[in-house]
């Protein structure tokens, strides 16, 4: 379904239809609709204001040194409670992070093949036993580096109630306005990252509209859905 991003060409001979997550890469700008999400938003509990738990995963020890430096001075962001920005992470760790429902927000800048995380050369695998609790992953998380959803559907299918794959990087200062924008001003994700300037393209899985801190008061949302097909 269309999120509230500038959208992608069109053309007029096109079927019309939900984006499928298994047909990659979706237009930018829209969403691979997964049914789980909504069940998933139903099931989660939202941080107490100012108590956003949101989590880092970068590869490179000078981009995870900016990224402090941005999102600790003079101040952590608004809304944000517990921060953690691991560098160079094992797979292990990766993994750990990834699985995490008590996370309200993951940014991930590693490398990914055929959507799966790759922390120093490893593939991280997840194993999950299906008669656990099913929520098994961060709340709402974001991936650079990639043109393809899978990695987002991914946890979205583990737990998550929407994901952002970003084709491209977004500088450290413009990461601590995104963070705020969802943690405080209880923006949706589609919103908070298509407000940012000379973003690259966006795609999303499960609920692009997902918040990380729901806003308050309530806001009203227009939902334009294409197609009532089921995308599973």
């Amino acid at each position: 379904m269309p999120t509230d991003g500038p959208q992608s060409p069109t053309h007029d001979d096109d079927p019309i239809s939900d984006p499928d997550p298994d047909s990659d890469p979706i237009p930018a700008w829209t969403a691979a609709a997964i049914p789980a999400a909504h069940e998933h938003e139903l099931q989660r509990t939202p941080p107490d204001p100012g108590e956003a738990s949101v989590t880092f995963l970068i590869r490179s020890p000078e981009r995870a040194r900016r990224l402090r430096k941005a999102l600790t001075s003079p101040s952590l962001p608004a809304g944000v409670g517990a921060l953690s920005v691991l560098e160079t992470p094992t797979a292990d760790f990766v993994a750990d992070a990834l699985s995490d429902p008590s996370v309200d927000l993951l940014y991930c800048d590693l490398h990914l093949d055929d959507g799966v995380p790759v922390a120093n050369g490893t593939p991280v695998d997840f194993p999950h036993d299906p008669t656990a609790d099913d929520r098994s992953a961060p709340v709402v998380s974001v991936f650079e580096g990639s043109r393809r959803v899978a990695a987002g559907v991914d946890a979205v299918r583990r737990g998550g109630t929407g994901a952002a794959v970003i084709d491209g990087r977004i500088p450290a200062e413009r990461i601590r306005t995104a963070v705020e924008l969802l943690a405080a001003a209880g923006l949706p994700l589609d919103t908070s990252l298509a407000t940012l300037p000379d973003r690259p393209p966006v795609r999303f899985a499960g609920n692009g509209s997902t918040n990380v801190m729901p806003p308050s008061p309530p806001t009203p949302r227009l939902a334009f859905v294409e197609s009532a097909t089921d995308s599973e």
